[in-house]
């Protein structure tokens, strides 16, 4: 439920009115899954994980769990 928890505060916390959930500070204002996927490997790359993640494997993960 952690992350519930930051998620809130993260979108709380937004001063845009973007309805996308993930957005970027440039325009067109969507982060797009090309940029999610970087972002996700920077941060799987700073956890020492030592396999390719990807942006749906996470959505399926939570869906599972």
């Amino acid at each position: 439920m952690r992350a519930e928890i930051w998620l809130k505060r993260y979108i709380e916390g937004r001063q845009d009115t973007d309805p996308a959930i993930f957005v970027t500070e440039r325009r067109p204002h969507r982060m797009s899954i090309a940029q999610m996927r970087y972002v996700i490997k920077r941060i799987s790359a700073s956890a020492a994980i030592n396999k390719e993640i990807y942006p749906h494997q996470l959505r399926h993960s939570y869906a599972t769990h």
